[in-house]
């Protein structure tokens, strides 16, 4: 966040301004903005980048019962869950608690549709 307030404040920028994405990288990585049709790279904070969550399996299991739906979504959230837990010092604190508060909300929709 601090590259990225000092990017904004070297462009001496009034009013608003468009900004884009011109390149997007996985969260900690270097991304590349165009801000008022000017180039911003924001550098990448260094930390290893936590491995990508597999949602093949899910993804197969359309075509399967909803019982086994039910159980691949409870893996995945599971899997999300733990990962969030081991990698919890390489996530951005800003972005930790609305990852958790979905996990949640996945859980508690899980149970309503199992009890419901």
């Amino acid at each position: 966040m601090a590259a990225l307030g000092a990017a904004l404040d070297a462009l001496r920028l009034t009013g608003r301004a468009e900004v884009t994405v011109a390149r997007a990288a996985p969260l900690g990585g270097e991304q590349i903005l165009r801000v008022a049709g000017r180039r911003v790279v924001l550098p990448s904070d260094g930390r290893p980048a936590v491995p990508p969550l597999d949602l093949g399996s899910p993804i197969l299991a359309v075509a399967a019962g909803r019982d086994d739906v039910l159980r691949l979504v409870e893996d995945a959230t599971r899997e999300a869950s733990d990962r969030v837990a081991a990698h919890r010092d390489l996530l951005d604190p800003v972005f930790l608690p609305e990852i958790e508060r979905r996990l949640a909300l996945v859980n508690e929709r899980l149970v309503t549709i199992r009890c419901g």
